[in-house]
């Protein structure tokens, strides 16, 4: 997959353009003119210049000017539109709309005195410029000085551009930087974030930098001022320091088990030299940690064993000094990759004595992150041999199929590869639903403020106005500055201090029904669901895009070799299938390949005696003559020659004579070995055994003998070529060696029923070159050695590149058919093509490239450029088609993802034709979609008018190349995302992974984050997409774990995605939502009941609790149930979500979370604080005897203490009960706990309560014993209860009567199980909104008056849609329709009555 995924390369700039040809086009095409006149400035000009790509030349200042000319062009209607039409009807009205224009910018510079074009400036320097560039030179070196400072701070060192060394293993003590003058790193690695001295520090700035903390600490800074706080002094500061002190030890203990990981990284045990001259000079193999290597010490290394550092190969016991190492840790490819040894360092340092006398010196580039390119010498034995990556092992693999090696320590620590692409800085991803949490924070905090005012203005106003006739008011006055932070800190705790906490909490909790979701979890991998991360839970259920890969995560990424085409004929590939008879196929041949009824006769005469079947006489003699091939220095067996054929002329092919086979006659690879067997020494033959050959040559596959089988077994740099080389075996070529320099083969004849053991062929055939696949070229190439002696170039390319360098001819031209007839069927597709080269051709070629593998700069763009200069006037060998199956459920999950209202974006790095065959596969692209393909010559402008109106589901079908070219563009990129977000999907083929990650985040930042994107992948080449989106999740596939591991949360299915989203997305959206709306409540019912009774307290400021019973409000008395509502409620059921996508909608369109819903709960809450203060104040007017104090009014504790009571039933009701659907025994055990430990509570502290003066305010004492036993006080409490909840409940079972949502409708249709199960039967029925008059076109077969059965059996889910009448809409291609909105009258009737027929069964009309 990451083969496929590749760097598109750039097409040339045309926006460059001279004056000359510019004026004489039309000016009647130039409609739009922006004029740059003499007040724009210099810096407005290179800003204009730097947006728009505009060659330099072409800016004039001055009396010049400069316009943007828009040039209309006419839209292609024809075959090559960029607009493909399954639709009939849509087709015809889109295609007889008259031409639009389109707008192609262009620039042009007009002088009405000369023709030439004059720079860009043209004027002496002032002074102005001169003092912008002496500010600009004084802020690049602060900016510099800052930039050092703090590298210094951070303990970062320069970067330092290349490495030089003596290499000398006598040295004792660590090698010192020659640029530095100090020791290179040590080879110890942190992935720790503290460390002891710092953690505090870091973590007390991280915590205070959240808003709330710092919000919280002022509170507290103000209570702790003598006088201020009415509350008590640490009323806040206690809380807050408990809810931060979690957060840190949560943080600190995530970075112990770092620490602790590191520690068993850096005490690992590893092998190295050291030198010792007692009585004589000789090395000695040490066990030492890895965290004392050194750089320049030297490694041994056996098979199995990590490499502990980054290492140059001085040697190995493989064969020509090959070892073979798995990067599956370091870029997640699970494949083998083979390192070789330089020859002069494999023969010389082969041995501890050996190395003992090495002495030189080594030069390579510094440090840095790129894993695949190497570039340095090593000065030795008076040579310096050039180092490539061929050379270098990477800390983090490990030695496979080698016995040992030996290594040079180059790169240590945090300066090998491994770390250096570790240490990225990602895009910190924070919940969609923060944004509106924010909002609802500083409405709150605007409400506390405004609160606090109106109480300070209350009680200057009430002083003023009694201080003449209330004597206690006289004297001594507070300041109203005082007064106003009192009533601040009265109020603070409206914003809830736990919030974030207890949030945390329950996010963990909710990441622990995604990690044992049975449902999620696959037995054939035994891979489960994982959650990487808790934060983002609740985006989960507000996806509105999903971004996907193909290979490996709509696919299996497993390869299975399908067919192949050679000498103008295909093959399928089935071991299994059935064979066409051998006399039926080759009489058939006779019609369709190379031969001749004499050789059909002979061949049937000599090979099959016993059979009686004549052929006809018809057969033309002169269709393609058989020739016999023979070859001098060929090396033949008794019926085949390797040798390939020279090339035939195109004038001996017929192409009338060319008939296709029936589907009754498709020739399978067997039938292939047969043809062979039985058409020696012709055309046909050698091309075909030419063909065989290349597959089992041209890869880079590894071969190993499996001892238990016998068999041999490949390893494969990727999937595609272990199912090539597979295939190559199935059919007799079989590679039973390879070195460094040769591939020795084992040929069998195979033909069934015919081959003989005996019959085999080994052949050694000689390494010359391999120009390996890069993601510019897209092509490997492997030039060999013949048997022969002659050289040939074997090429193989995965994109139509390699056309232009093909002999055209009947051959060419039916192989590059086949590929398309391939690439529609959705396989992978190689096209072979070779050449032979003379000798002095190939020497001469061949020293400029091993020059070119000794450069140390530009060293890749030269390869490349050589490669080309080899890779021409090729020969075409034949094409292979590859399947990569499509996982289990992929089309359903995608139509499911659909009727949620989530739009699905393939990004691709395979073939158009390839890509739009997935997307049919895969339902992205429905058989009534309107297909968009656009490329370079597409005009945007006019393709976004003309589909400005259009309601059907249209996708749109782009390449990599073309979206190159529109990113340049700002317009054009704003047009193709605006024309993207109208669609309903796109395919994005021929992508590279920053294109993938483009597309992601321009959708994420034109949206403006107000919508939800997830990105799914398996490869390293997703990793860039995954880490751009809001959310995203990793493939624990076939190509590795580097995705998995750098998503938020990993499945091992595609289909498993529906489960992730509908499920537990829409549950911790909906848990996340009513978890924050009833912790905001909650704090808003109590701490409000302050305000309140400042009516009655004459805005004094007094404390209606009691300091620490009003403390202890979040943690103790109303924590748990609003934490088991954001733990396990349920509004739906399992089954039920998952058959009924349209319940997704509920996230995106944030129904549960909004501005407009945290009003109507602070509205509640503000009619529950009224109530609860209320009501108790009145009531103790009217009952006799229930003051504690004779004659006198209530204790304020004993009032407070009612008052609370009431607001702890209150809350624990309302969200345990009135808000919760599922009323389960843990909400139940928890609303039981929350009340009687209030109780228990009161009744501990009431004894435990000290008596000071402090207190004496607060009579707590005995109270709650004394009230207790008294029936008013429980009456008070049920009355103001009863008071407070009745009307809410009533309302609910009101607005449930008047208007339903969909939630509530399926909530009561799952209390009767068969009931619910015909709705969803309904549901699936997959009909769209017919009373809409939009453009819609629907064919209908005829009249279907079949009734519904509501008891009707479906097998599967095409079932139950082919069997709904509306289904015939959607599907016939009957020439009824409904056109602009006109609809049939007996049609209408109908559809209408069966969507009235079905509502009466209990179906909803969607």
């Amino acid at each position: 997959m990451t083969s496929n995924d590749g760097n598109v390369t750039k097409g040339k700039d045309t926006n460059s353009q001279t004056l000359n040809s510019l004026e004489s086009e039309n000016s009647s095409n130039f409609i739009n003119t922006i004029n740059i006149n003499d007040n724009y400035s210099e810096a407005t000009l290179n800003i204009l210049q730097n947006d728009l790509n505009f060659d330099e030349s072409l800016v004039s200042t001055k009396s010049e000017q400069k316009c943007y000319h828009f040039q209309s062009s006419k839209l292609n209607s024809s075959a090559n539109s960029p607009i493909t039409f399954t639709n009939p009807f849509l087709h015809a009205s889109l295609n007889s709309s008259p031409q639009l224009s389109t707008s192609r910018l262009s620039t042009s510079r007009y002088n009405s005195t000369t023709n030439s074009v004059t720079p860009i400036i043209q004027r002496n320097p002032s002074m102005t410029s001169q003092i912008k560039n002496s500010i600009t030179t004084r802020m690049n070196a602060i900016n510099n000085f800052v930039k050092s400072f703090r590298d210094f701070i951070r303990g970062r060192k320069p970067d330092v551009l290349s490495r030089e060394f003596l290499i000398d293993p006598d040295h004792k003590g660590p090698i010192l930087d020659a640029q530095t003058n100090t020791p290179y790193v040590n080879n110890s690695i942190t992935t720790s974030r503290y460390t002891f001295y710092n953690f505090l520090p870091k973590q007390l700035y991280a915590q205070f930098s959240r808003a709330a903390n710092l919000y919280f600490l002022f509170m507290a800074t103000l209570q702790i001022i003598p006088d201020w706080s009415p509350t008590g002094q640490f009323t806040t500061l206690v809380p807050l320091s408990i809810f931060i002190s979690l957060s840190i030890a949560r943080e600190g203990f995530d970075d112990y088990r770092r620490h602790r990981q590191d520690f068993a990284e850096n005490n690992k045990e590893c092998t190295v030299l050291r030198i010792y001259n007692p009585n004589g000079r000789f090395a000695i193999p040490t066990k030492i940690k890895w965290k004392d290597l050194r750089v320049g010490d030297l490694v041994l290394i056996k098979a199995q064993e990590w490499v502990p550092a980054d290492l140059l190969l001085l040697s190995s016991k493989g064969e020509n000094g090959v070892c073979y190492i798995e990067t599956a840790a370091l870029d997640g490819e699970t494949n083998l990759k083979q390192r070789k040894a330089l020859e002069e360092t494999n023969s010389m340092l082969n041995s501890p004595d050996s190395l003992s006398e090495f002495r030189g010196k080594l030069c390579a580039k510094g440090p840095d992150q790129d894993l695949y390119n190497f570039d340095g010498y090593l000065e030795f034995n008076g040579k310096n041999l050039q180092l490539s990556n061929n050379q270098i092992l990477l800390r983090g693999t490990i030695l496979r199929n080698t016995p040992e090696i030996y290594g040079l320590v180059i790169f240590t620590g945090e300066e090998t590869k491994l770390r250096m692409n570790a240490s990225k800085n990602i895009r910190t991803k924070a919940p969609n639903m923060q944004k509106i949490m924010n909002r609802v924070i500083f409405i709150l905090l605007f409400f506390v403020l405004l609160l606090a005012a109106t109480c300070t203005y209350m009680s200057a106003n009430w002083i003023r106005r009694g201080k003449d006739s209330n004597w206690y008011l006289r004297g001594n006055t507070r300041d109203m500055v005082t007064v106003f932070f009192s009533f601040l800190i009265i109020f603070n705790t409206m914003i809830p201090i736990s919030l974030y906490v207890t949030m945390e909490v329950v996010k963990l909790a909710q990441i622990y029904f995604i990690n044992n979701d049975i449902r999620m979890y696959n037995e054939e991998t035994d891979t489960p669901a994982e959650s990487r991360t808790s934060t983002i839970n609740e985006d989960l259920g507000q996806v509105k895009y999903v971004f996907t890969d193909k290979t490996g995560t709509l696919t299996e990424n497993i390869m299975l070799f399908r067919q192949l085409s050679v000498c103008g004929q295909k093959f399928l590939h089935d071991k299994d299938g059935n064979r066409i008879d051998t006399e039926d196929l080759l009489k058939m041949l006779s019609i369709s390949l190379p031969i001749s009824k004499k050789a059909i006769t002979s061949i049937l005469t000599s090979k099959r005696q016993k059979n009686n079947t004549h052929y006809s006489e018809d057969l033309n003699d002169e269709i393609i003559p058989t020739a016999s091939v023979t070859r001098q220095n060929s090396v033949t067996s008794n019926n085949f020659s390797m040798i390939a054929p020279r090339s035939s002329t195109p004038s001996s092919y017929s192409m009338k004579s060319k008939k296709l086979l029936n589907d009754q006659s498709i020739l399978n690879t067997l039938d292939l070995l047969t043809l062979i067997h039985y058409l020696p020494n012709t055309i046909f033959d050698q091309r075909a055994k030419f063909f065989l050959l290349a597959m089992s040559l041209c890869h880079t596959c590894v071969p190993e003998f499996d001892n238990e089988t016998d068999d041999v077994i490949y390893q494969a740099a990727s999937p595609d070529e272990f199912a090539i080389a597979n295939a190559s075996k199935d059919l007799g070529y079989i590679m039973t060696d390879r070195s460094m320099g040769k591939i020795s083969l084992k040929i069998n004849d195979l033909v069934p029923n015919m081959s003989d053991e005996n019959n085999s062929l080994n052949q050694d055939f000689q390494i010359l070159n391999i120009l390996e696949f890069s993601s510019k070229r897209k092509r490997m190439s492997v030039i060999y050695r013949l048997p022969d002696g002659r050289i040939c170039l074997f090429c193989k390319d995965k994109t139509t590149d390699l056309y232009s360098v093909l002999d055209d001819n009947w051959i060419c031209q039916q192989t590059i058919r086949h590929l398309h007839e391939f690439a529609i069927e959705g396989l992978r597709t190689l096209l072979y093509a070779h050449r032979f080269i003379e000798e002095d051709e190939y020497l001469s070629w061949n020293k400029q490239f091993q020059e070119a593998l000794n450069l140390l700069i530009n060293k890749r763009e030269k390869i490349d450029e050589l490669a080309e200069l080899i890779e021409r006037d090729l020969e075409i060998t034949g094409a292979t088609a590859i399947e990569d199956k499509l996982q289990r459920g992929v089309p359903e999950t995608i139509d499911k993802l659909r009727l949620a209202g989530i739009k699905v974006w393939m990004l691709t790095g395979d073939k158009r034709e390839t890509a739009i065959n997935i997307g049919h596969s895969c339902s992205i692209i429905k058989d009534h979609s309107i297909l968009i393909n656009i490329d370079q010559t597409t005009d945007l402008i006019t393709i976004s008018n003309l589909l400005k109106d259009v309601k059907n589901h249209m996708v749109i079908v782009i390449d990599g190349e073309s979206l190159m070219k529109i990113e340049q563009d700002l317009l054009l990129m704003d047009l193709f995302l605006d024309l993207g977000l109208k669609c309903d999907a796109l395919i994005c083929c021929r992508a590279s992974p920053s294109q993938k990650a483009l597309l992601v985040r321009s959708i994420r930042e034109k949206s403006k984050d107000s919508v939800v994107t997830l990105a799914i992948g398996d490869g390293a080449n997703d990793i860039a997409m995954i880490q751009e989106a809001h959310v995203g999740i990793g493939i624990t596939g076939r190509e590795g774990l580097q995705a998995a591991r750098s998503s938020d949360y990993s499945i091992s299915q595609f289909r498993f995605l529906e489960n992730l989203l509908f499920v537990h997305g829409r549950w911790s959206y909906i848990r996340v939502s009513k978890f924050a709306l009833g912790t905001l409540y909650k704090c808003m019912c109590f701490y409000l009941t302050q305000g309140l009774f400042q009516l009655f307290a004459a805005f004094s400021g007094s404390s209606l609790y009691e300091q620490w019973s009003l403390a202890s409000y979040n943690t103790l008395f109303s924590s748990l149930p609003v934490m088991v509502i954001g733990i396990f409620e349920k509004d739906l059921n399992y089954d039920t979500l998952m058959e009924i996508p349209r319940l997704y909608k509920i996230g995106q369109e944030n129904n549960q979370f909004n501005i407009k819903i945290f009003f109507s709960w602070m509205f509640g809450a503000i009619c529950h604080a009224i109530s609860i203060v209320s009501i108790p104040i009145l009531l103790h007017g009217f009952f006799h005897n229930y003051e504690i104090r004779v004659g006198g009014s209530p204790q304020i504790f004993e009032l407070g203490m009612v008052i609370y009571t009431c607001i702890v039933f209150v809350v624990t009701i309302h969200i345990s009960y009135l808000q919760s659907h599922n009323w389960t025994g843990v909400s139940h055990f928890t609303s039981f706990i929350m009340i009687c430990g209030w109780f228990a509570y009161q009744v501990m502290y009431s004894y435990a309560y000290p008596i000071d003066n402090k207190s004496a305010m607060y009579d707590v004492r005995g109270v709650f014993q004394r009230v207790g036993n008294k029936t008013t006080f429980w009456s008070t409490v049920l009355l103001t209860v009863s008071f407070a909840l009745i009307p809410h409940f009533i309302l609910k079972i009101f607005r449930n009567l008047i208007k339903s949502t969909d939630v509530e409708f399926y909530q009561e249709a799952e209390k009767d199980p068969q009931y619910l199960k015909k709705l969803i039967e309904c549901e699936n029925l997959d009909y769209e909104n017919f009373d809409n008059e939009d453009s819609h076109k629907f064919n209908i077969e005829e009249k279907d008056d079949t009734k519904f059965d509501i008891n009707q059996n479906f097998n599967s889910s095409l079932e139950k849609r082919n069997s709904s009448l509306i289904a015939h809409y959607q599907y016939s291609s009957s020439s009824t329709s409904i056109i602009d909105g006109n609809i049939d009258g007996n049609m209408a009737q109908m559809v209408f009555s069966q969507i009235t027929c079905y509502e009466r069964k209990g179906c909803r009309k969607i």
